[in-house]
C-alpha cells in the first residue's frame, strides 16, 4: 500500500494526513535521551528486555535511553 502525506480532493482543497502511528512514537521518545554505554546482554529488534548489563552492573533502562550492542545502537522507547 503506498505511504500518502496529504490529499487533493476534487473540490482542489488540499489536506495534509497525520501519522498517528509516528505520532505516538515520536511522543513515547520525546523528551530526553541517555546514552547508558556498551551491554553485554543480548538485544535485538523489538526486544523488550528492561534489565541491561553496562560494566558488569544491572541498569534498569527507562523511556529514551541508549544502549549499545554488538556495534547496533538500541535505543527503549518505555516498552521494547
Amino acid at each position: 500500500m503506498p505511504d500518502i502525506s496529504k490529499i487533493t480532493l476534487p473540490s482542489g482543497s488540499t489536506y495534509n494526513i497525520k501519522d498517528e502511528g509516528a505520532r505516538t512514537l515520536i511522543r513515547n521518545l520525546s523528551g530526553s535521551t541517555a546514552y547508558l554505554g556498551i551491554t553485554t546482554t543480548p538485544l535485538y529488534d523489538e526486544c523488550t528486555t528492561s534489565t541491561i548489563s553496562i560494566n558488569n552492573s544491572d541498569v534498569e533502562v527507562s523511556n529514551g535511553n541508549i544502549a549499545i550492542y554488538a556495534k547496533r545502537e538500541f535505543i527503549f522507547d518505555g516498552t521494547k
